[in-house]
């Protein structure tokens, strides 16, 4: 240290200092990013977790959309059996109803029933009656007493039915015959007996010693047969004899009219009905009913281009293939150990009424051809007693009679049973196209973009249900009201249900608003304005917003999911399959082509021919493009020369 100058000793110790200031510099430094990288990650923290307490928020505000029914969560049936199933019930819906259309007719229905309409629209006319045309048009059916009745009968459709034709009596329309006769039943109720303290005022007003027209009790029904075998004055005769004889009485409350008919052209039976029934006002209201059943179910000529015995049967098959698949899906589901999920999936139960009323379907249409044998076995025995019927006098039935009589009671009610079944067809074909229609909603999970519609409505149920709360209350009060005011004079918002068809009819445009005016006028256009702004315009845009928004909210979950849509992996294999085979039978066809004209010796001189006048045509064309290509080598000189001359005329 003694031989270390001051200077040097001076100049170690500032390096000292200033390398430990660079030290502390540096640690300094250290600290400040190691606070800096923590406060970032804390701060990262914190925006994470508002993050994730905002998703949890809105996780709570907007639950998650579930599939339609629970389809994803309670089915864990492989793709490929889903999409079978989803195609296979298409297939047996179309079959089903293609073979109810066969089976109905309905068409053909029509038809009948427009022709009796127009029938009774003329005989109204000619009993001097005004025919309605609307809703609330004055009622041409109410009768004033049974009197009127014994007139309709007499001025309806007696003289018509057995007016002398050609053809023979009756006859309507050319088509439709009438078979046995006519059915006159009453409904009577037998006279109560006086209260022992009558209503003396009740007395005065009916002129009786007391009032039981408001208590009476249905009795029994007794019938009276007008036969197609006598002619009309012996008709008129039996009911003048009915009517003298008071058979129509004071104790009667109900008049029946019935008469059966064959159409031979479309292989139908036609029950017609008329009820003459006593209200409570005094007056008989007259309601008419036209009931059509098939005389042969099963038939072998096509009707909408197959018989309705091959439409059974292809319905039949299509039912099948719905088991066949619904037993692999147990089976699969069975093998992958999910058979818990999928026997308590909803879908269970709508696949066993789909099976349960197919079956039940096709068995009630082989009971229905069995009543309609029994009824046609019934009408043989009627026509083989037909030779043996002689007049009687009114009142006095001979055995013949007797027998031709009872025969037609048996007639008429086998008839009847069969018209009952054949209206449960058409009952089940209603309530089992809805079973179908659910059907489909298992095979959505196939397809994103097809489970979108579906599981829109599943989304908006929980809106729908309060919407229709307020809808119901709204709507029920502007019906009701509309009762109220315009019921008493207006048939359409009279009675029952009719306010409410009638407060729908108002929505869809639907309505007349002039009779509601004559009525209310200020009454009726403040509530035709408001029933308008409140209902059309500002509930049903409402619901339009629930739809809409439901469907949003899909659509946007659905996008990430289109490359699982099984129905497009089908459609893009089932076209590859299709243009290979097209592109196979093109070159077979080729192929046949070429060897047939091999074959064919003349075809060889042919072809040696086309080949030399294809060669010539050639050779001239090859020529004729060289002297094209000389031409065109010299026109651009001649082209460069007059173009140098124009320039040089021009300097």
């Amino acid at each position: 240290m003694d031989g270390v100058s001051p200077a040097a000793q001076t100049a170690d110790t500032n390096a000292a200092q200033e390398e430990f200031d660079n030290e502390m510099h540096e640690e300094t430094n250290e600290h400040e990013e190691l606070g800096s990288v923590q406060l970032g990650i804390s701060a990262a923290q914190a925006v994470a977790d508002s993050e994730a307490a905002e998703s949890t928020f809105v996780t709570e505000r907007i639950p998650s959309i579930r599939n339609f029914m629970g389809t994803d969560e309670a089915s864990h049936v492989p793709k490929p059996l889903l999409c079978a199933s989803l195609v296979v019930t298409l297939i047996y819906w179309l079959l089903f109803v293609y073979s109810q259309a066969v089976h109905q007719n309905s068409a053909v229905a029509w038809e009948i029933r427009a022709t009796f309409q127009n029938l009774d629209g003329n005989v109204l006319r000619r009993r001097g009656k005004s025919v309605g045309q609307g809703d609330d048009s004055p009622n041409e059916d109410v009768l004033e007493d049974f009197a009127e009745a014994y007139d309709w009968l007499l001025q309806g459709y007696f003289p018509r039915l057995w007016q002398d034709t050609p053809m023979g009596r009756g006859r309507l329309a050319g088509r439709l015959h009438l078979v046995g006769g006519v059915r006159l039943a009453r409904q009577w109720s037998a006279p109560l007996q006086c209260e022992e303290d009558p209503q003396l005022w009740m007395d005065i007003i009916y002129n009786e010693s007391c009032s039981h027209g408001a208590t009476r009790r249905d009795g029994a029904q007794d019938t009276y047969w007008l036969d197609i075998s006598q002619d009309l004055g012996a008709i008129l005769v039996h009911l003048s004899h009915l009517q003298s004889s008071n058979w129509l009485s004071a104790d009667t409350n109900g008049l029946s009219f019935k008469a059966l008919f064959y159409n031979r052209r479309s292989e139908h039976f036609v029950l017609l009905s008329f009820d003459f029934l006593l209200e409570e006002s005094g007056y008989l209201r007259r309601q008419s009913s036209l009931q059509m059943i098939p005389s042969n179910v099963y038939t072998s000529s096509p009707n909408f281009v197959l018989s309705s015995t091959a439409a059974d049967v292809l319905a039949a098959l299509g039912l099948a293939a719905c088991v066949v698949v619904e037993v692999l899906m147990w089976w699969q589901t069975w093998k992958s150990h999910h058979i818990q999920s999928f026997v308590f999936n909803v879908y269970r139960i709508v696949s066993l009424i789909q099976v349960v009323g197919g079956i039940a379907y096709l068995a009630l249409y082989a009971v229905l051809a069995g009543a309609v044998d029994r009824l046609s076995d019934k009408l043989r025995e009627f026509a083989s007693l037909s030779g043996t019927v002689v007049d009687f006098p009114p009142g006095n039935l001979t055995d013949a009679a007797q027998g031709r009589l009872e025969v037609m009671s048996d007639v008429y009610r086998l008839t009847e049973d069969a018209d009952q079944l054949f209206r449960w067809t058409q009952w089940l074909c209603f309530w089992y196209l809805l079973v179908l229609l659910l059907k489909f909603g298992e095979g959505l999970p196939v397809s994103p973009r097809l489970r979108v519609f579906v599981n829109t409505l599943h989304d908006a149920m929980g809106n729908i249900l309060y919407f229709f709360i307020v809808f119901s209350v709204v709507f029920v009060n502007f019906a009701m009201g509309a009762h109220f005011l315009f019921g008493h004079i207006l048939y359409s918002w009279s009675r029952s249900f009719l306010p409410f068809a009638s407060s729908f009819r108002v929505l869809m445009g639907d309505f007349d608003f002039m009779a509601m005016y004559a009525i209310a006028p200020v009454s009726a256009i403040f509530w035709f304005t408001l029933f308008t702004l409140m209902v059309g315009f500002v509930l049903m845009n409402l619901f339009i917003a629930i739809v809409t928004f439901s469907f949003d909210r899909v659509q946007q979950e659905a996008l990430g999911h289109s490359k699982e849509d099984a129905l497009m992996i089908l459609a893009h294999h089932v076209g590859k399959i299709s243009k290979m085979g097209s592109q196979r039978r093109l070159s077979l066809t080729n192929k046949a082509a070429h060897v047939a004209s091999m074959a064919n010796p003349m075809s060889k001189l042919t072809r040696k021919k086309k080949a030399n006048e294809k060669k010539n045509a050639d050779a001239v064309g090859t020529e004729d493009g060289s002297k094209e290509q000389e031409g065109a080598a010299f026109e651009p000189s001649q082209a460069g020369t007059s173009g140098d001359l124009t320039q040089t005329e021009k300097f």
